[in-house]
């Protein structure tokens, strides 16, 4: 799994993905990595809390967050996402994704990080 960090309440993830994108452009695969997993991450935790669910970056809580959505939603969209998402996150360490299949899997994470902003949060919920 992908090391996990508690980004910032006010971590906009957006901001993240753009940096993200400039970080790929600019060759640098590793930070573009990381930050696209911080984006994503970011995401999770946001819509967790605005959603009352547990959020712990170290644990499971984000995994289990994911599965809950996906149950709540009735399909495997989540899951799919954060799978992406860990998978980017991993490479910045380990070095194992090839650029090509980068490419391939980055707007996959994108989409997953908008699945996530958009989300409708019921007003009971926030």
């Amino acid at each position: 799994m992908a090391k996990h960090s508690e980004p910032p309440e006010t971590t906009d993830p957006h901001r993240l993905l753009a940096e993200a994108d400039a970080a790929f452009a600019a060759g640098d695969h590793d930070m573009g990595s990381t930050l696209l997993w911080q984006a994503a991450e970011c995401a999770l935790v946001n819509l967790a809390r605005k959603m009352g669910r547990p959020h712990d970056t170290e644990g499971e809580d984000l995994f289990h967050f994911v599965q809950w959505l996906d149950e709540q939603n009735g399909d495997t969209q989540y899951y799919g996402g954060f799978v992406a998402a860990e998978l980017i996150g991993d490479n910045a360490k380990h070095h194992y994704i090839e650029r090509e299949e980068m490419d391939i899997i980055r707007p996959d994470v994108h989409d997953f990080v908008e699945f996530l902003i958009a989300y409708p949060v019921p007003a009971k919920a926030q």
